[in-house]
């Protein structure tokens, strides 16, 4: 009987933890490169490096904008958008609805569509003005 309670309390304690963010956690790896050696990287509108970046982490939960600026050239912005990772199937059939909600919650349920930006800076030239 003993070892019948022990089994379910294992049971139960996995069932806790969401599939997804086992296998997958809750960030990934992300790299920012640009064509200008150095340029600056801000994600959400805050600072995070120059180029060529490597984030060990960027949290899944929800979708990121970076974008990537150099002295005279255009900017480049661009919205790194997350999808549901093959681990939903897992909650479905493993965890359950507690799984579940621990991988939405936690942004375990998410992957990024890509690992990787780079960007494309175009000089800006100055304009000549138009003669009559």
């Amino acid at each position: 009987m003993k070892k019948i309670i022990n089994i379910a309390v294992l049971v139960s304690l996995l069932g806790l933890g969401g599939c997804a963010t086992i296998m997958t956690g809750t960030s990934q790896p992300f790299t920012v490169n640009s064509n200008i050696h150095k340029a600056k990287v801000y994600i959400d509108g805050k600072y995070a490096g120059e180029t060529p970046l490597a984030l060990e982490k960027l949290s899944t939960k929800k979708n990121h904008t970076i974008r990537i600026e150099a002295d005279g050239y255009m900017p480049v912005t661009e919205v790194i958008k997350k999808e549901a990772s093959g681990w939903v199937w897992g909650n479905i059939f493993l965890g359950g609805l507690i799984g579940l909600g621990v991988d939405m919650a936690t942004g375990g349920l998410y992957v990024f569509e890509k690992d990787n930006m780079t960007g494309n800076l175009i000089k800006i030239q100055e304009l000549e003005p138009i003669k009559k």
